[in-house]
């Protein structure tokens, strides 16, 4: 039977990285209201380019555990693989423009969750010193592997405020880690979704280690815990008013995916790639409506 066009169209936002890439602008804007900064189009732009590249660059890297844990979205890059990185490389060089148009200091910001991806997915380190380490890249150092994937994010308010010229406050500082703990709940919850590859491939992560149930408990109480402490945050009013429309909205949003990861009830790769992906366009979304009723 003929997939409906709406299926169709879903699969080639997600497995393309379309989808992802407009939650990582619509996360620069939210970071942009939060800080009192202008939006431009460029800072938003220059995010959708960015993650468009870096996430088709790591289905290369990747596919050794996307055959595995994810075979029709392998299938999906190899089908189409000339133009997803034609694309990817044509995106990286357009928000690099539109970076270093601003400022050096603007590039380099951007630029870093390139690298950390780069260290991250490709095995780096020599042979000799693997047998050391333990590890040939950042992502199969035990536990550590979401923690560089939220790192990447955790840069995009330091790129809003070097984007318009301004000085790094507190208040970057603590968006960056509400984001940062964001992604990181949400990038463990894609490991629950791999975990099978990740055994077979030697990736410790998470619910590797401790398994499923254990995994969902403890992303429960980190997401408790992010709660409640921005809450406080913008209670002392580090942050402004409508921080607690997000922050209340997303954490909402972060029970309910945590519930069906742990129930079943939704198809994994659905759960993951437009659910969990979601939170990011729900974070823009929530910011929007924040701004213009507080």
């Amino acid at each position: 039977m003929p997939k409906s066009i709406l299926r169709q169209f879903i699969e080639i936002i997600t497995r393309s990285g379309i989808f992802l890439s407009f939650g990582a602008a619509l996360t620069t804007y939210m970071s942009t209201l939060l800080l009192n900064l202008k939006f431009d189009l460029g800072i938003f732009l220059a995010s959708f380019f960015i993650t468009f590249s870096i996430y088709n660059f790591n289905r290369k890297t990747d596919e050794k555990e996307d055959f595995i844990s994810y075979p029709e979205r392998f299938s999906f890059v190899v089908k189409h693989s000339r133009y997803l990185f034609i694309g990817a490389l044509i995106s990286c060089i357009f928000a690099v423009l539109i970076a270093f148009n601003r400022s050096i200091e603007t590039a380099a910001i951007l630029i870093s969750p390139l690298i950390i991806a780069t260290l991250y997915g490709v095995a780096w380190v020599p042979k000799p010193l693997n047998e050391k380490v333990k590890f040939r890249r950042l992502k199969e150092i035990p536990i550590l592997k979401d923690f560089f994937v939220a790192l990447g994010w955790f840069a995009i308010p330091f790129l809003a405020t070097y984007y318009w010229f301004e000085s790094i406050t507190i208040s970057t500082w603590l968006v960056a880690s509400f984001i940062f703990i964001r992604i990181y709940i949400g990038a463990v919850i894609f490991d629950v979704r791999d975990v099978t590859g990740d055994k077979m491939t030697g990736i410790k992560t998470l619910p590797v280690l401790i398994g499923e149930k254990r995994t969902i408990l403890l992303l429960t109480l980190l997401n408790t815990a992010s709660l409640f402490l921005f809450l406080f945050i913008t209670y002392q009013g580090l942050l402004p008013s409508f921080m607690n429309i997000i922050n209340i909205g997303i954490s909402l949003y972060g029970y309910m995916f945590l519930y069906l990861s742990a129930s079943h009830m939704v198809n994994k790769k659905f759960l993951c790639d437009v659910i969990v992906d979601g939170e990011y366009i729900m974070a823009g979304l929530l910011a929007l409506i924040g701004v213009m009723f507080f």
